[in-house]
């Protein structure tokens, strides 16, 4: 359940409103509340509720909400609807409303994939010789040289500015990825994810990171459950996991070496370390 909240001089701020107007204001906060608009009622919303309230004459009812002569506005115009003013003051936004905020916002996203535009300079500031030709640059299908932690890094963010994301770079990513799960789907939610760490550590630590999962022994199977922890999405859960399964791929040095106690073994050391506390914590054991 929601709440919606007004503050405690709300009579006496609406106390020139007429009665109608009093109640289509009060219910348009309630009525946005409950269906997470964030405040912004469109036309047929405001007939609903004044069909709700039987409020009769309705056009003039938004007019006086819409009135600033009194301080300021209750409500303004916004395309084909109206904002209550004050409504985010006391209702800030809910989950809900702020993704779809962030979804409705335009992107630029066609940008990362056009080549910067060179624009010549005039015949007359040109200096005399030969007019050098474009040489078309094609994609090579040779083997990368192994990747090292500084080169891997290398495409990290730096003072200048963010790195484009490429799509090539998601789907190499994610191919790494398919290498040990075939079947897997490259879904728009996992396009995201992986766009969002390649954009601040590179596609060549991502890649690392999909391949050092391997060396984690808690993610491959040897925990309590006997599960793996392998997915994607544990990939990228965060930046920690990346930088931490791309060290285990690129410097072989950090891998973690044995496997940890399990659960009986820890307390069975437990047990003949402290008998006095197993006694007290395990009497059943206690007697074996």
């Amino acid at each position: 359940m929601t709440w919606a909240k007004v503050d405690d001089g709300y009579d006496e701020e609406l106390a020139h409103l007429s009665h109608a107007a009093f109640r289509l204001y009060t219910t348009a906060i309630t009525y946005s509340r409950r269906r997470e608009l964030g405040g912004f009622l469109s036309r047929r919303d405001v007939e609903t509720l004044c069909r709700a309230q039987r409020i009769a004459g309705i056009d003039k009812v938004i007019e006086e909400l819409l009135d600033g002569s009194a301080d300021k506005p209750l409500w303004v115009r916004e395309g084909d609807g109206y904002v209550v003013v004050a409504y985010e003051k006391y209702n800030p936004p809910t989950s809900t409303e702020r993704v779809r905020r962030f979804r409705a916002t335009p992107r630029n996203a066609d940008e990362t994939l056009q080549e910067p535009t060179v624009t010549p300079s005039p015949a007359s500031a040109r200096a005399p010789g030969p007019v050098p030709v474009p040489v078309p640059v094609q994609a090579s299908n040779e083997a990368l040289p192994p990747i090292s932690p500084t080169t891997a890094l290398s495409s990290a963010p730096n003072s200048a500015g963010v790195p484009r994301v490429k799509s090539d770079d998601v789907i190499s990513v994610f191919e790494a990825f398919q290498e040990r799960h075939p079947r897997a789907v490259l879904t728009d939610d996992r396009r995201k994810l992986i766009a969002r760490f390649v954009k601040g550590h590179g596609a060549a630590v991502c890649i690392a990171a999909t391949k050092g999962i391997v060396y984690s022994p808690h993610h491959m199977g040897d925990n309590d459950r006997g599960e793996k922890y392998d997915s994607l999405e544990a990939i990228f859960k965060n930046a920690r996991n990346v930088e931490l399964f791309s060290g285990y791929e690129l410097d072989p040095g950090t891998r973690p070496t044995g496997h940890p106690r399990g659960r009986v073994e820890r307390t069975i050391r437990g047990r003949e370390l402290d008998p006095a506390l197993l006694a007290r914590a395990y009497p059943v054991l206690a007697r074996d």
